[in-house]
Protein backbone atom coordinates (compact mmCIF):
# COMPACT_ATOMS: atom_id res chain seq x y z
CA UNK A 1 0.00 0.00 0.00
CA UNK A 2 1.41 3.24 -1.23
CA UNK A 3 0.84 5.79 2.13
CA UNK A 4 2.48 8.71 1.02
CA UNK A 5 2.79 10.66 -2.45
CA UNK A 6 4.71 13.22 -3.56
CA UNK A 7 4.64 14.98 -6.68
CA UNK A 8 7.36 16.73 -8.29
CA UNK A 9 8.61 18.03 -10.71
CA UNK A 10 11.05 14.94 -12.48
CA UNK A 11 12.57 16.48 -15.32
CA UNK A 12 15.82 16.42 -12.85
CA UNK A 13 15.44 13.14 -11.17
CA UNK A 14 18.32 12.37 -10.34
CA UNK A 15 19.45 15.47 -8.72
CA UNK A 16 16.45 15.28 -6.55
CA UNK A 17 16.76 12.02 -5.61
CA UNK A 18 20.43 12.52 -4.90
CA UNK A 19 19.84 15.61 -3.12
CA UNK A 20 17.12 14.42 -1.03
CA UNK A 21 19.04 10.91 -0.07
CA UNK A 22 22.05 13.54 0.98
CA UNK A 23 20.05 15.02 3.49
CA UNK A 24 19.11 12.05 5.28
CA UNK A 25 22.18 10.92 5.41
CA UNK A 26 23.56 13.78 7.06
CA UNK A 27 21.07 13.03 9.62
CA UNK A 28 21.89 9.07 9.56
CA UNK A 29 25.41 8.12 8.57
CA UNK A 30 24.70 4.52 8.53
CA UNK A 31 21.81 4.87 5.96
CA UNK A 32 20.94 1.78 4.23
CA UNK A 33 20.12 2.59 0.49
CA UNK A 34 19.09 -0.02 -2.00
CA UNK A 35 19.01 0.10 -5.71
CA UNK A 36 16.22 -1.80 -7.30
CA UNK A 37 17.03 -2.46 -11.19
CA UNK A 38 20.08 0.19 -10.98
CA UNK A 39 22.65 -2.25 -12.45
CA UNK A 40 25.94 -0.52 -12.79
CA UNK A 41 24.17 3.45 -13.07
CA UNK A 42 22.97 3.73 -9.39
CA UNK A 43 21.41 6.72 -8.84
CA UNK A 44 23.01 7.91 -5.78
CA UNK A 45 26.35 7.98 -4.78
CA UNK A 46 25.28 6.65 -1.50
CA UNK A 47 23.70 3.62 -2.41
CA UNK A 48 25.03 0.56 -0.40
CA UNK A 49 22.71 -2.42 -1.80
CA UNK A 50 21.84 -3.20 -5.54
CA UNK A 51 19.14 -5.41 -6.99
CA UNK A 52 19.52 -6.36 -10.84
CA UNK A 53 19.84 -8.80 -13.00
CA UNK A 54 23.07 -7.62 -15.10
CA UNK A 55 22.69 -8.38 -18.59
CA UNK A 56 25.68 -6.77 -19.88
CA UNK A 57 28.79 -8.89 -19.60
CA UNK A 58 31.43 -7.86 -17.40
CA UNK A 59 28.80 -5.09 -15.55
CA UNK A 60 28.44 -6.69 -12.58
CA UNK A 61 32.63 -7.37 -12.21
CA UNK A 62 33.11 -3.69 -12.70
CA UNK A 63 30.87 -2.73 -10.25
CA UNK A 64 32.41 -5.27 -7.41
CA UNK A 65 35.85 -3.69 -8.51
CA UNK A 66 34.87 0.27 -8.77
CA UNK A 67 32.74 -0.19 -5.23
CA UNK A 68 33.81 -2.89 -2.64
CA UNK A 69 31.94 -1.89 -0.12
CA UNK A 70 28.96 -2.29 -1.72
CA UNK A 71 26.45 -5.40 -1.68
CA UNK A 72 25.20 -7.00 -4.72
CA UNK A 73 21.92 -9.12 -5.22
CA UNK A 74 21.61 -10.39 -8.82
CA UNK A 75 18.24 -11.44 -9.50
CA UNK A 76 15.49 -11.03 -11.64
CA UNK A 77 13.22 -8.11 -9.32
CA UNK A 78 9.94 -9.79 -11.28
CA UNK A 79 10.16 -12.99 -9.99
CA UNK A 80 8.90 -13.58 -6.64
CA UNK A 81 10.54 -16.58 -5.68
CA UNK A 82 14.08 -14.52 -6.49
CA UNK A 83 14.02 -11.69 -3.89
CA UNK A 84 14.39 -15.08 -1.03
CA UNK A 85 18.21 -13.25 -0.55
CA UNK A 86 16.54 -9.92 0.03
CA UNK A 87 14.18 -10.65 2.09
CA UNK A 88 16.61 -12.89 4.49
CA UNK A 89 18.91 -9.57 4.76
CA UNK A 90 15.95 -7.97 6.05
CA UNK A 91 15.05 -10.40 8.54
CA UNK A 92 18.66 -10.42 9.95
CA UNK A 93 19.00 -6.52 9.81
CA UNK A 94 15.92 -4.98 9.23
CA UNK A 95 14.56 -2.74 6.27
CA UNK A 96 16.63 -0.75 4.36
CA UNK A 97 16.27 3.21 5.22
CA UNK A 98 15.31 3.84 1.67
CA UNK A 99 14.93 2.15 -1.95
CA UNK A 100 15.53 3.59 -5.41
CA UNK A 101 13.84 2.16 -8.16
CA UNK A 102 13.89 4.27 -11.08
CA UNK A 103 13.40 3.37 -14.99
CA UNK A 104 12.90 -0.48 -14.40
CA UNK A 105 9.08 -0.94 -13.39
CA UNK A 106 7.85 -0.17 -17.32
CA UNK A 107 10.64 -2.45 -18.56
CA UNK A 108 9.71 -5.74 -16.31
CA UNK A 109 7.11 -8.64 -17.04
CA UNK A 110 5.57 -8.04 -13.27
CA UNK A 111 5.92 -4.28 -11.94
CA UNK A 112 3.32 -5.31 -9.10
CA UNK A 113 6.24 -8.02 -7.55
CA UNK A 114 8.37 -5.23 -7.76
CA UNK A 115 6.22 -2.69 -5.98
CA UNK A 116 5.13 -5.23 -3.71
CA UNK A 117 8.73 -6.24 -2.73
CA UNK A 118 9.78 -3.06 -2.49
CA UNK A 119 7.19 -1.92 0.55
CA UNK A 120 8.76 -5.08 2.10
CA UNK A 121 12.04 -4.40 2.64
CA UNK A 122 12.36 -0.21 3.17
CA UNK A 123 10.55 2.29 4.67
CA UNK A 124 10.80 4.77 2.32
CA UNK A 125 11.77 5.56 -1.48
CA UNK A 126 11.37 7.25 -4.15
CA UNK A 127 10.05 5.29 -7.66
CA UNK A 128 10.43 7.23 -11.11
CA UNK A 129 9.26 5.67 -14.22
CA UNK A 130 9.12 7.84 -17.80
CA UNK A 131 6.83 9.40 -19.65
CA UNK A 132 4.79 6.84 -22.23
CA UNK A 133 6.30 9.10 -25.37
CA UNK A 134 9.43 8.87 -24.09
CA UNK A 135 9.10 4.70 -23.40
CA UNK A 136 7.36 4.25 -27.02
CA UNK A 137 9.97 6.21 -28.55
CA UNK A 138 12.62 3.80 -28.07
CA UNK A 139 13.47 0.28 -29.69
CA UNK A 140 14.86 -3.06 -28.57
CA UNK A 141 17.89 -2.49 -31.09
CA UNK A 142 18.87 0.28 -29.07
CA UNK A 143 19.89 -1.78 -25.83
CA UNK A 144 20.41 -5.24 -27.91
CA UNK A 145 17.81 -6.74 -25.34
CA UNK A 146 14.69 -8.63 -26.98
CA UNK A 147 12.04 -7.84 -25.37
CA UNK A 148 13.17 -4.33 -23.84
CA UNK A 149 10.53 -1.89 -24.39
Amino acid sequence: MIIKKLLRDFRQPRHFANEHITSLKKANPELSVIDVGGGVRSWCPHTTHIADIFIVPGSRLALEKNNPKLTIYELDISQRDEWKPILEHVEKNGKFDYSICTHTLEDIAYPNIVCDMLMKISKAGIIAVPSRYIEYARFERQYAVKGYK
